[in-house]
């Protein structure tokens, strides 16, 4: 990577693509982070949840917000959370 931060980008999003394990995603995530890319890194969260929409990926993606001093984002996240969460419950 080394710079090429464009190039490094481009290879993380094709493999977001094949929806990688949790591991995968928190390692894109820390890559935007060490780029001072909070936004970038937002959005990464958003499909991560919505691509593994499990307890621990959305606890994840509010504490982020938090930490960032985005509280709003991370109520939203929260309140969108409960009510994924539940709707999946009810259809077991």
């Amino acid at each position: 990577m080394l710079g090429n931060v464009d190039r490094a980008r481009q290879i993380f999003g094709r493999w977001m693509s094949w929806i990688p394990a949790q591991q995968g995603w928190l390692s894109y995530i820390k890559f935007e982070l060490r780029n001072n890319e909070m936004d970038g890194a937002s959005a990464i969260s958003e499909r991560f949840v919505q691509c593994d929409p499990k307890v621990g990926a959305w606890i994840k993606y509010t504490k982020f917000e938090m930490k960032n001093g985005e509280i709003a984002r991370a109520r939203n996240v929260y309140e969108r959370a409960v009510e994924k969460l539940a709707d999946e419950e009810d259809a077991e």
